[in-house]
């Protein structure tokens, strides 16, 4: 399993009382300290709710498939 992913799943566990969240927390802390810093980088932007944007537009997309 990727770090991402394990992270990923740490967070989204149920968060009941703040002994949880601090488990959340400690998980963060240790991910962005043991990946590469252009992971971490992705990951608080990810985690911030930002998005990437597409490599190509839908229609494009449609006009190469239709070739």
């Amino acid at each position: 399993m990727s770090a991402f992913s394990a992270l990923s799943l740490a967070l989204g566990a149920r968060t009941t009382g703040q002994a949880a969240q601090q488990r959340q927390q400690q998980a963060l802390v240790r991910y962005l300290q043991q990946v590469p810093r252009a992971d971490a980088a992705w990951a608080v932007y990810l985690l911030a709710g930002g998005k990437s944007r597409p490599a190509a537009t839908l229609g494009l997309m449609r006009e190469l498939a239709c070739d």
